[in-house]
């Protein structure tokens, strides 16, 4: 059915899966797969059973984001062909894989500061889910 992990998880140095830190998130020929363990800060722990729901079957949650790159593909080819009990079970599925903290990722929307009219640019995260550099100006002390 889904094969999550093999974009979610990093790799360890012989390639293999780092099931220590299993959907912990990687970076897959340049693309962000974010962490999707229960952790609420790094990870989806904070999404509803709804949200995650709409993103597998449509690519789209409202305030949370939109697939692009191989997610996108995943949800055009596969996902969204998948039944209601189908997406279901995966989202039950994620929600039973333990949080892992991913420090090296960049803070959620929830964790940006408010965006500043007179910059003329929002901070926030790029289509290929990296953040801005703007954004990461705001993260320094």
């Amino acid at each position: 059915m889904a094969h999550c992990g093999d974009c979610h998880t990093p790799r360890n140095l012989l390639q293999a899966l780092d099931n220590k830190n299993k959907f912990a998130g990687a970076v897959v020929d340049g693309w962000r797969a974010y962490n999707i363990t229960a952790d609420s800060a790094s990870g989806v722990g904070s999404w509803s059973e709804a949200e995650l729901a709409q993103y597998l079957s449509t690519g789209h949650a409202k305030g949370r984001g939109t697939a692009s790159g191989p997610m996108a593909q995943a949800v055009d080819f596969s996902l969204q062909k998948m039944t209601p009990s189908d997406i279901r079970a995966i989202v039950t599925y994620v929600r039973s894989v333990p949080a892992v903290a991913a420090a090296d990722l960049p803070a959620s929307k929830a964790g940006l500061a408010p965006p500043n009219p007179k910059e003329g640019v929002i901070a926030g995260i790029d289509p290929r889910g990296q953040t801005s550099v703007r954004g990461r100006m705001r993260e320094l002390p």
